[in-house]
């Protein structure tokens, strides 16, 4: 039996494998390989974020949420959190490529008025120039 890698936060699995990181024109951009961002996942996948905000602290942070049908509503106050932490560093986020599910939840919850959310990933790109 093998033991699965855990989380240097937490303990508990590390679901590393469900965020990938990329550097185009001066953004990193961060992909999210989930379906559902739900109460197994957000945890340490905000934390992965978080530390990767506080070790690079990028001025332009880019999440594509290609894929994501679903957000625990938790998450979101992760989000908001992320997004301040941003913020703090002087930085600049940006959310691209949400289903239409996920997009409908930010309207409900009139979180698109916090976020600067674009269609696709490149306008999302060329709007940070």
């Amino acid at each position: 039996m093998t033991s699965r890698p855990t989380s240097v936060t937490t303990g508990r699995p590390n679901y590393r494998r469900f965020i990938a990181f990329e550097e185009k024109y001066g953004v990193t951009i961060v992909r999210i390989n989930a379906r559902r961002i739900d109460a197994q996942v957000y945890e340490d996948v905000f934390a992965e974020l978080v530390k990767l905000v506080d070790k690079v602290q990028p001025k332009k942070l880019l999440l594509n949420l290609t894929g994501v049908h679903y957000i625990y509503s938790t998450a979101l106050s992760r989000l908001i959190t992320l997004h301040k932490r941003i913020k703090m560093y002087k930085g600049e986020l940006r959310l691209c490529e949400l289903e239409p599910e996920v997009a409908e939840l930010f309207e409900v919850t009139q979180l698109k008025k916090l976020f600067d959310i674009r269609q696709d990933e490149s306008s999302a790109l060329e709007k940070f120039w």
